[in-house]
């Protein structure tokens, strides 16, 4: 019941003192009530309140103006709704109290002016504490300021979608995603974002999840409000309220640029298997092999012509590939193209922009409107370049491309690599490793082709063996090392001395072979005897050494000396002896020496029948 808590005198406090006694007949509502209720004069000095006012508080109230409960600005604006509550007119609002303790209450009160006989004797104030109330919305308003926060803020697209599969709302991700905004896509169904095929399985996705209530995961292309496509992946959620679901958050991401390495690799695969395939299927000759390489490469990324070109000053065109365009290598734009290629260490790409600036440098330039190229290192040196180019524009080449791009290179200089050692090996085979002339093996073939050639025209073929002078004496004196410059000076004097028709081997140690073909049936082989003879006298200076060289020569001649290598290499042979046995410097032909060993053993036998004859 109500407890007065201020001493009544005078006619208005004989009022407010009546007022309370009959308050005090309604304990139920107002003793017994949960709201805090007090009673004021119009100075503000509290007449009375209930149990509940002294419970909110943990103590007894003071005075309306009393600074103890209300503080601050709250006690100005608490005044002046108590002075609206005295001319008449109640007020509402919520302010906060402060507890025994100094704890600040949330309270809803309520003003209003208390009436005996029609006139205002004073004011009433209820107060209900509404903390755990205000406190819960806090906690509600945080909670949905961190969605909102979520929701605006998460880097991937999100969307609501209503029952009816529209949406309500997107985030700024989705509007990023998608190129539009917000109220663009507000109220449209959800399939309007996907390509016309993909929009009824959208549908029909979001309706599954709206019946079911189960989460599904999609990936989807979108297309954007300026047409281009984006690859989505995401998962599709209800939203679910009070057990009933509301509606679906599309949770997606763009997974665009993965999808597109993850196609350009499988491009790449398949590109370099198909390019490894041509190789072998191609067979073993390294020409076809690279020409083949080449025009896979040319094609498959989209240029009319490619080369591989050598380096050098000038560079050559090794190989080409593709249409003729309407221009040559010689054009000085793509002479420079092809030098920065060589000079490079990673791709050059040139589109038309480019090719305009060099062609300004250049000179007037061909209708050149594209270009690759990659350096080509072979065996670790710098070889060359491969190349491609287009007299049209063509898209510039992505990753994949160029990698695509080294693996035809890689294998073009694999290529060149066997093919080079190849030839060494061949060189080693074929040839004599200390003078680089053909060695015995090559002679072999030499002279088997020369004899053919030979027989069939009906001409002479001259086998010169030639042999050093004294050789073994300059090794002995002066050291191998100067016994092999000597060997080197003699190969190159007798190729000097010789025509590009000729052969000029070495057999092994000192002796060598020449052979000269295309003689005329009644030529002689004085000449040629007399020229490398020459050419081999003249001294030559080695390690700061002067050294008079000199040779012996045995010929044979085909068809006279013999008719097949073995004997007429066995015959200039037999002659090189009897040079050698006329002195140094000697030149012999075979048929010279058996003529004279005829002659000489005729005239032995005349002699030995005269002596036997004077004896008798």
């Amino acid at each position: 019941m109500f407890k007065t808590v201020v001493g009544v005198t005078g006619p208005d406090e004989e009022a407010l003192c009546e007022l309370v006694r009959s308050l005090e007949r309604f304990p139920s509502l107002f003793s017994h009530g949960h709201d805090a209720v007090r009673l004021y004069r119009p100075d503000g000095t509290l007449v009375a309140g209930n149990d509940a006012s002294r419970t909110l508080i943990g103590e007894e109230f003071g005075d309306f103006n009393s600074r103890r409960h209300i503080d601050g600005a709250e006690l100005e604006r608490a005044q002046a709704y108590f002075q609206s509550a005295l001319s008449g007119r109640p007020a509402e609002f919520e302010t906060v109290l402060l507890s025994r303790d100094g704890e600040p209450i949330n309270v809803l009160a309520r003003l209003f002016p208390a009436l005996v006989d029609g006139k205002i004797v004073g004011v009433f104030g209820t107060a209900r504490d509404i903390t755990l109330q205000r406190q819960a919305e806090a906690s509600r308003d945080e909670s949905r300021e961190r969605f909102r926060s979520l929701f605006e803020q998460h880097p991937d697209s999100i969307s609501m979608i209503d029952t009816r599969g529209r949406y309500l709302k997107i985030n700024a991700a989705t509007e990023r995603m998608v190129g539009c905004r917000s109220e663009e896509l507000e109220g449209k169904k959800v399939g309007d974002v996907f390509p016309p095929g993909d929009q009824e399985a959208v549908d029909e996705t979001v309706l599954s999840i709206l019946l079911t209530g189960k989460p599904a995961r999609y990936e989807r292309s979108v297309v954007r409000k300026d047409g281009t496509r984006l690859s989505i992946e995401g998962t599709a959620v209800p939203i679910v309220v009070d057990e009933r679901v509301t509606g679906v958050f599309l949770m997606s991401r763009d997974v665009t640029e993965r999808t597109q390495t993850e196609e350009a690799l499988v491009l790449l695969t398949h590109r370099r298997r198909a390019l490894q395939r041509r190789f072998v299927e191609t067979g073993a000759d390294p020409d076809v092999q690279a020409n083949s390489v080449l025009a896979f490469g040319q094609k498959e990324l989209g240029f009319e012509s490619g080369w591989v070109v050598t380096a050098g000053n000038p560079f050559a065109i090794e190989r080409r590939a593709g249409t003729i365009l309407p221009f040559d290598a010689e054009d000085p734009v793509l002479r420079r193209l092809f030098q920065e290629t060589i000079a490079a260490s990673e791709p050059l790409e040139a589109g038309e922009a480019a090719l305009s600036e060099r062609s300004e440098l250049g000179g007037p330039a061909a209708p050149l409107r594209s270009f690759v190229g990659l350096p080509l290192d072979v065996a670790n040196k710098r070889y060359g370049a491969l190349a491609f180019a287009s007299a049209s524009a063509t898209a510039p080449l992505n990753e994949s491309d160029l990698e695509f791009l080294r693996s035809v290179a890689e294998l073009i200089s694999a290529n060149i690599e066997r093919v080079t050692e190849e030839k060494r090996l061949q060189g080693l085979a074929h040839y004599d490793a200390l003078t680089g002339l053909p060695n015995r093996l090559l002679l072999n073939d030499r002279f088997n082709v020369a004899l053919a050639s030979a027989q069939r025209r009906g001409e002479q073929l001259a086998v010169y063996f030639v042999d050093v002078d004294k050789f073994k004496a300059i090794n002995d004196a002066h050291g191998h090392l100067a016994g092999d410059e000597v060997l080197r000076t003699v190969a190159r004097r007798l190729n000097k001395a010789c025509r590009a028709s000729d052969t000029v081997a070495r057999l092994g140690g000192d002796e060598f072979i020449v052979l000269q073909c295309g003689m005329p049936p009644e030529g002689r082989s004085d000449a040629l005897a007399a020229r490398l003879r020459s050419e081999l006298e003249v001294p030559c200076e080695i390690e700061g050494l002067q050294l008079d060289l000199s040779v012996c020569i045995g010929i044979s001649v085909f068809p006279r000396d013999g008719q097949d290598q073995r004997t007429l290499l066995k015959n200039a042979d037999t002659a090189l002896y009897a040079a050698k046995a006329a002195g140094p410097g000697s030149i012999c032909r075979y048929w010279d020496g058996i003529a004279a060993a005829a002659q000489l053993a005729s005239s032995l036998e005349r002699r030995s029948r005269h002596a036997s004859k004077v004896s008798i």
